[in-house]
Protein backbone atom coordinates (compact mmCIF):
# COMPACT_ATOMS: atom_id res chain seq x y z
CA UNK A 1 0.00 0.00 0.00
CA UNK A 2 1.21 3.47 -0.71
CA UNK A 3 0.29 6.15 1.91
CA UNK A 4 -2.06 3.36 3.29
CA UNK A 5 -4.20 3.15 -0.04
CA UNK A 6 -5.36 0.31 -0.86
CA UNK A 7 -5.01 1.08 -4.83
CA UNK A 8 -2.88 4.11 -5.76
CA UNK A 9 -1.77 5.58 -9.22
CA UNK A 10 0.48 8.94 -8.89
CA UNK A 11 -1.48 11.66 -9.44
CA UNK A 12 -0.03 14.61 -12.66
CA UNK A 13 -1.78 12.71 -15.61
CA UNK A 14 -3.46 15.36 -16.96
CA UNK A 15 -2.57 16.33 -20.26
CA UNK A 16 -1.15 13.02 -21.24
CA UNK A 17 -3.14 11.00 -24.21
CA UNK A 18 -4.28 8.93 -21.94
CA UNK A 19 -5.88 11.47 -19.45
CA UNK A 20 -9.61 10.59 -20.22
CA UNK A 21 -9.17 6.85 -19.10
CA UNK A 22 -6.97 7.72 -16.16
CA UNK A 23 -9.53 10.36 -15.01
CA UNK A 24 -11.75 7.32 -14.94
CA UNK A 25 -9.31 5.25 -13.28
CA UNK A 26 -8.50 7.91 -10.53
CA UNK A 27 -12.69 8.40 -9.52
CA UNK A 28 -12.36 4.55 -9.48
CA UNK A 29 -9.64 4.30 -7.35
CA UNK A 30 -11.48 6.93 -4.73
CA UNK A 31 -14.24 4.82 -4.81
CA UNK A 32 -11.96 1.85 -3.57
CA UNK A 33 -10.53 3.79 -0.77
CA UNK A 34 -13.87 5.06 0.28
CA UNK A 35 -15.42 3.61 3.75
CA UNK A 36 -18.71 3.06 1.52
CA UNK A 37 -16.44 0.43 -0.86
CA UNK A 38 -14.08 -0.82 2.49
CA UNK A 39 -17.87 -1.62 4.91
CA UNK A 40 -18.66 -3.80 1.32
CA UNK A 41 -15.42 -5.15 1.15
CA UNK A 42 -15.11 -6.18 4.70
CA UNK A 43 -18.70 -7.46 4.57
CA UNK A 44 -17.95 -9.81 2.35
CA UNK A 45 -14.66 -10.94 3.81
CA UNK A 46 -13.53 -14.86 5.08
CA UNK A 47 -13.12 -14.89 8.99
CA UNK A 48 -9.34 -15.67 9.96
CA UNK A 49 -7.69 -16.08 13.44
CA UNK A 50 -6.40 -12.66 13.40
CA UNK A 51 -8.28 -9.64 13.91
CA UNK A 52 -7.38 -8.10 10.40
CA UNK A 53 -7.12 -10.23 8.22
CA UNK A 54 -5.07 -9.55 4.76
CA UNK A 55 -7.58 -8.10 1.38
CA UNK A 56 -7.62 -11.05 -0.43
CA UNK A 57 -7.92 -10.44 -4.51
CA UNK A 58 -11.45 -12.93 -4.40
CA UNK A 59 -13.23 -10.92 -2.16
CA UNK A 60 -12.25 -7.70 -3.86
CA UNK A 61 -13.33 -9.64 -7.21
CA UNK A 62 -16.76 -10.33 -5.23
CA UNK A 63 -17.11 -6.86 -4.27
CA UNK A 64 -19.82 -4.45 -5.91
CA UNK A 65 -18.49 -1.67 -6.78
CA UNK A 66 -19.06 2.01 -8.48
CA UNK A 67 -19.50 2.31 -12.58
CA UNK A 68 -17.37 4.86 -13.35
CA UNK A 69 -18.80 4.84 -17.13
CA UNK A 70 -22.07 5.96 -15.92
CA UNK A 71 -21.17 8.83 -14.28
CA UNK A 72 -21.02 12.69 -16.19
CA UNK A 73 -17.97 14.16 -17.21
CA UNK A 74 -18.55 16.66 -14.26
CA UNK A 75 -18.78 13.71 -11.91
CA UNK A 76 -15.47 12.35 -13.15
CA UNK A 77 -13.60 15.74 -13.14
CA UNK A 78 -14.67 16.12 -9.63
CA UNK A 79 -13.72 12.84 -8.38
CA UNK A 80 -10.42 12.56 -10.39
CA UNK A 81 -10.03 16.03 -8.98
CA UNK A 82 -10.42 15.01 -5.53
CA UNK A 83 -8.12 11.94 -5.84
CA UNK A 84 -5.35 13.97 -7.24
CA UNK A 85 -5.42 16.27 -4.28
CA UNK A 86 -5.96 13.38 -1.76
CA UNK A 87 -3.51 10.63 -3.21
CA UNK A 88 -0.22 12.15 -1.84
CA UNK A 89 -1.48 12.39 1.41
CA UNK A 90 -1.05 9.47 4.00
CA UNK A 91 -4.18 7.83 5.11
CA UNK A 92 -4.51 6.56 9.07
CA UNK A 93 -4.75 2.57 9.72
CA UNK A 94 -8.17 1.36 9.68
CA UNK A 95 -8.82 0.61 12.79
CA UNK A 96 -8.71 4.44 13.05
CA UNK A 97 -11.34 5.20 10.15
CA UNK A 98 -13.62 7.24 12.45
CA UNK A 99 -11.11 10.04 13.10
CA UNK A 100 -8.94 10.23 9.75
CA UNK A 101 -9.75 13.87 8.08
CA UNK A 102 -8.25 11.83 4.88
CA UNK A 103 -10.27 9.27 4.36
CA UNK A 104 -13.22 11.87 5.51
CA UNK A 105 -12.41 13.66 2.78
CA UNK A 106 -12.78 10.94 0.29
CA UNK A 107 -16.34 10.33 1.43
CA UNK A 108 -17.41 13.88 1.41
CA UNK A 109 -16.16 13.83 -2.31
CA UNK A 110 -18.19 10.44 -3.14
CA UNK A 111 -20.99 12.01 -1.03
CA UNK A 112 -20.69 15.03 -3.11
CA UNK A 113 -21.02 13.32 -6.45
CA UNK A 114 -23.32 10.94 -5.47
CA UNK A 115 -25.65 12.49 -3.51
CA UNK A 116 -25.44 10.45 -0.18
CA UNK A 117 -26.15 11.53 2.87
CA UNK A 118 -22.90 12.37 5.09
CA UNK A 119 -20.93 9.30 5.90
CA UNK A 120 -19.75 10.02 9.21
CA UNK A 121 -22.23 8.23 11.46
CA UNK A 122 -21.15 4.97 8.97
CA UNK A 123 -17.26 5.54 9.48
CA UNK A 124 -17.76 6.03 13.28
CA UNK A 125 -19.75 2.44 13.53
CA UNK A 126 -17.18 0.72 11.02
CA UNK A 127 -14.66 2.00 13.39
CA UNK A 128 -15.88 -0.04 16.30
CA UNK A 129 -15.69 -3.56 14.65
CA UNK A 130 -13.45 -5.00 16.27
CA UNK A 131 -11.72 -6.36 13.11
Amino acid sequence: MENGYILYIKPGYHGTESAGILAYAAALLLWLNSSISLLMFFGRRVTTRSAWMQMKKPAWAATPTLDVRALTAPQITELANAYDRLSEVELLPLARLDVDSVRHEIDEAISSVMAFPPLSMMRQMFALEPG
